[in-house]
């Protein structure tokens, strides 16, 4: 008898979520695909600089290293002694620290996961 009262009360319980749930997802629809709307190309980024296109760049110069890819300009640290004991560090095939060692492997070029590591580790 206690088991088919336990039944019961899970099913009432059931009942009751399920109802809850549907009164809660009544009023929400899925925006259909064609509703999605792309980020705009001329929006600002956080750091409140305004992006200019490239043909209207007047200093090419000014361009901050973190909006390109890598440039004659940009100061690549030296390899250290946490970047040999970690085995690993992020960079991409033009960022590879001076005195990284020969037998470093690159690895995920082209994302942003882009990194030199040590095969035997």
């Amino acid at each position: 008898m206690d088991q088919k009262k336990s039944i019961k009360i899970a099913l009432v319980v059931i009942a009751i979520a399920l109802v809850a749930g549907a009164g809660y997802f009544a009023g929400r629809k899925p925006k259909p695909a064609t509703q999605i709307t792309q980020p705009e190309t001329n929006q600002q980024p956080s750091t409140g600089t305004p992006i200019t296109p490239p043909d209207q760049n007047t200093n090419p110069t000014s361009t901050p290293p973190s909006a390109t890819s890598t440039s004659s300009a940009e100061i690549i640290p030296a390899f250290t002694a946490a970047d040999l004991k970690q085995g690993w560090y992020y960079g991409s095939k033009a960022q590879k620290k001076p005195g990284t060692p020969a037998t470093w492997l690159h690895r995920y070029q082209g994302t942003r996961s882009s990194q030199w590591y040590n095969p035997s580790k």
